[in-house]
């Protein structure tokens, strides 16, 4: 599993805005630089939801290259 983290934020009503954040984040990374390969279909995408003193956390199924 890879995660992906957003910054923390202050208002509450802020979790859609930390969730898009991390999903793009998550959308635009290069698998293959860091020496891994998507496993979406081994395994489910999990959303970890979003806190403001965390931040929002997703976590995707990779396997190594």
């Amino acid at each position: 599993m890879l995660y992906f983290q957003s910054e923390p934020y202050d208002d509450p009503d802020d979790f859609g805005t930390a969730i898009g954040q991390v999903l793009k984040a998550a959308q635009n990374y290069d698998f293959e630089r860091g020496g891994y390969k998507s496993a979406e279909q081994i395994a489910p995408t999990f959303n970890l939801g979003a806190d403001p003193k965390i931040g929002a956390r997703i976590a995707i199924p990779v396997i190594k290259k």
